[in-house]
């Protein structure tokens, strides 16, 4: 079982992605882990108590993904976090969908994605699958970024969106 949650702040041309997984082993103790991302997403970090190193490779049955294999020092069974963090590689005014993190032979992988993004751009959300808006929960940050929160129920989601820069106006009156 994986619970997620992925953070994403939206700037002009560029995206950063951060997840936290909470991963609930069962049964057999593991001690290697293997996950997928979009080639898009550039991973920068990978971090976990006992992680003894991260290797990213070619997924074989899926060239639009990346292979993301955890090796662990010592095999573990019961709950341990992972946290994930990359920059996608988004274009002003592109349709761009946030990543997904899909872990290989894991029986459930639900989560929430929250995306945040400054005044100046809007963000246009496209057809959803996986995933539903949560309405109640659209807000403000302290620093005036909108917010948008999402619950996620398809390990292999889609949420994609469209940014584009607000058309702003400004007139001045000069006088000699």
């Amino acid at each position: 079982l994986v619970n997620t949650a992925m953070a994403v702040a939206v700037a002009p041309g560029e995206v950063s992605w951060s997840t936290k997984a909470s991963l609930q082993v069962v049964g057999r103790p593991l001690d290697r882990i293997l996950c997928t991302v979009p080639k898009t997403l550039e991973i920068t970090s990978v971090e976990s108590t006992g992680l003894d190193s991260w290797q990213l490779g070619e997924t074989p049955n899926d060239p639009s993904r990346t292979t993301i294999t955890l090796a662990y020092r010592q095999a573990f069974d019961g709950s341990r976090d992972i946290q994930f963090r990359g920059v996608l590689k988004a274009a002003s005014e592109l349709a761009w969908d946030v990543p997904s993190l899909v872990f290989n032979d894991i029986t459930s992988q639900v989560g929430i994605a929250e995306v945040r993004y400054p005044a100046g751009i809007r963000l246009r959300v496209g057809e959803l699958d996986g995933v539903r808006t949560v309405v109640s929960q659209a807000a403000t940050a302290e620093n005036g970024d909108s917010l948008l929160h999402f619950q996620i129920w398809k390990a292999g989601f889609r949420l994609p969106f469209v940014t584009e820069p607000k058309t702003r106006e400004v007139r001045a009156a000069v006088t000699n």
